[in-house]
């Protein structure tokens, strides 16, 4: 499913979006980091994250009056997010020594670990800025506390690397830190923006944990088995760093001893030639399903909560075409 659709009804709002981080980040920045900027800017990717906040925004505020500083700090917030997660992924392909990011050479492996280190703070430190232009310390706390889960993740997932005996209840800990954190940092900035109650936040949050699960395990899944060019980034990248994710636990219950043993080899060997082998003993103890129908039912909740938490509307339905969009990635 394309999510143009979806997009169409924020057209105007997303323009807005990647104009305040062009303005942000080219006015406050040396003439030494503009070349590193503008390689970054030119792949903006899907920006799925700034879409659904100001689709869930525009949802629940359809009827009321809002203003144009209301708009405005609309889009610092948005901008902000997008920031926070660009800096997320360049420091990510630092810790992975990714060389691939969005179907190019990372900013690591072209400008080197300190450039991109650098850069990943530099993200960090103008989404602070756009989020202080916001002026609600509900959204300031919300951000603090995104970035500080997120770290907490990457390094609980730094120690937990090649551990095959990692449970499910543990790794989806990691995957809401990680992945998650952003996720509802989005959701509820969006209600707190629409000066939602109480009780829609904490809709927003269950709504939230869902996504973020959501998209981090599809994308888990496809590191694993995409067939359909759907990631920007080498397959069996993640695997050849020894992250353990759904499919290898799944599968590493299902294995014999011996079997079991070649996986722990071809994790400890740090590179993705194993990767056959493993897609060939998913498809053979049927884990690929098994990892469908996890996925399914994290959508399914997804859906559920959203239809309680927006009245039928185009943005609902948008916000809902976003959600089978990431769903549908891994059908085969």
């Amino acid at each position: 499913m394309s999510i143009k659709v979806s997009y169409r009804l924020i057209k105007e709002e997303l323009i807005q979006v990647d104009d305040c981080i062009k303005q942000h980040l080219s006015s406050t920045a040396h003439p030494a980091a503009l070349p590193i900027l503008s390689y970054l800017l030119q792949s903006p990717g899907k920006r799925i994250r700034p879409a659904l906040i100001l689709l869930l925004y525009k949802a629940l505020t359809q009827g009321k009056t809002v203003t144009e500083a209301q708009h405005q700090h609309l889009i610092y917030f948005a901008s902000a997010i997008e920031l926070i997660h660009l800096a997320s992924l360049v420091h990510d392909d630092i810790i992975d020594e990714a060389d691939i990011r969005r179907s190019r050479p990372s900013i690591q492996a072209k400008w080197g670990v300190g450039s991109a280190v650098s850069l990943g703070v530099y993200l960090y430190s103008v989404a602070l800025t756009l989020i202080a232009k916001v002026e609600n310390l509900d959204i300031l706390t919300l951000i603090s506390l995104a970035v500080k889960s997120m770290s907490e993740g990457e390094l609980i997932q730094l120690k937990e690397r090649h551990n095959l005996n990692l449970n499910t209840s543990d790794y989806l800990a990691i995957l809401q830190r990680k992945t998650g954190a952003l996720f509802k940092a989005a959701c509820l900035g969006s209600g707190h923006l629409a000066q939602g109650s109480t009780s829609l936040l904490g809709k927003l949050e269950k709504f939230a944990y869902h996504l973020g699960l959501l998209f981090q395990l599809t994308d888990d899944y496809l590191d694993m088995m995409d067939s359909h060019a759907h990631l920007t980034k080498k397959l069996g990248q993640d695997l050849a760093k020894g992250q353990i994710t759904l499919p290898l636990i799944m599968l590493y219950t299902t294995l014999s001893a011996k079997d079991s043993q070649t996986l722990q080899a071809i994790l400890v060997q740090g590179n993705t030639l194993g990767i056959q082998w493993i897609q060939d003993k998913i498809r053979q103890h049927k884990v690929h399903i098994q990892c469908k129908t996890y996925i399914a039912k994290e959508q399914e909740q997804a859906f559920t909560l959203l239809h309680d938490i927006l009245v039928t509307s185009k943005y609902q339905e948008a916000v809902c075409q976003l959600l089978q969009y990431v769903a549908e990635r891994i059908l085969d």
